[in-house]
């Protein structure tokens, strides 16, 4: 798995690689890479090409959960606890799904805000919750019901759209795979946006949490306006120009120190 996300980070940065260049960095035979480039393709993370590889995603494309949750791990933290300090004690607070939202729980954690109220359609956030604040007198947990997105354990259906249309927040805190100045807050599918902007709806408080990669990126299904974003939590490797056009839209910016 450690190979495999080298493998994707490095594609990252440069666009393509050659097997001879795989197997030098890793120290592994050429055939291993092959394999590892087969298992890669076949999950829609990179396209084989002779003698290579080249990385190729289209905007509906949603990278694994686990991929994700270990890509960019410290900035992701380090976002996390700044969304934390937003949230004040007594609030009622939506948490959405993905890997850096569940970093936002880890963090309240050590916040010590109290006398909570979170609402979440995420499996994966409930279960941070559960194990974080053993479900103490000072949190109140409410999950939605629905059908379960494999990978992702999301909640999504007409029985997650109902509860999430039945709830009035203070603060939802969004996860989304692109947010840009101009198109807004954008999701890899259908399922999970339908969600989010029930969440979005019906809060006071707009935050959205995005590392610095999803800055300026468009993916498949539109979240919501620009305008609708309060606040955006980003990590510091954010393009200051990038970060001038959101505040320049109206948007509060919290740059997160690792």
């Amino acid at each position: 798995h450690e190979r495999h996300r080298r493998i994707i980070e490095i594609l990252d940065g440069g666009g393509s690689l050659s097997v001879v260049d795989l197997s030098a960095e890793f120290g592994v035979s050429e055939m291993t890479v092959r394999r590892d480039l087969k298992e890669l393709e076949s999950e829609g993370l990179l396209r084989r090409v002779y003698g290579g590889a080249v990385r190729q995603l289209g905007r509906a494309y949603e990278p694994p959960f686990q991929l994700r949750s270990q890509q960019d791990a410290g900035p992701k933290a380090a976002i996390g606890r700044a969304a934390a300090e937003l949230v004040q004690p007594g609030d009622a607070i939506a948490i959405d799904t993905g890997s850096t939202c569940q970093q936002v729980v880890r963090a309240l954690r050590h916040a010590k805000r109290g006398h909570l109220t979170v609402v979440t359609a995420s499996l994966r956030v409930a279960a941070e919750i559960a194990s974080s604040f053993v479900l103490d007198q000072d949190l109140r947990l409410i999950v939605a019901g629905g059908i379960v997105r494999p990978g992702e354990l999301s909640m999504t259906g007409a029985a997650t759209r109902a509860f999430t249309l039945s709830m009035h927040v203070d603060k939802a805190l969004i996860g989304v795979g692109g947010i840009d100045a101009v198109k807004g807050c954008s999701e890899f599918n259908v399922e999970d946006t339908e969600v989010k902007q029930h969440f979005i709806d019906s809060a006071k408080q707009v935050i959205v949490l995005a590392d610095s990669t999803k800055l300026g990126q468009v993916s498949f299904a539109a979240v919501c306006p620009i305008e609708a974003v309060d606040v955006l939590v980003t990590d510091s490797a954010a393009n200051a120009d990038v970060l001038a056009a959101f505040e320049a839209a109206g948007v509060a910016v919290v740059v997160a120190e690792d």
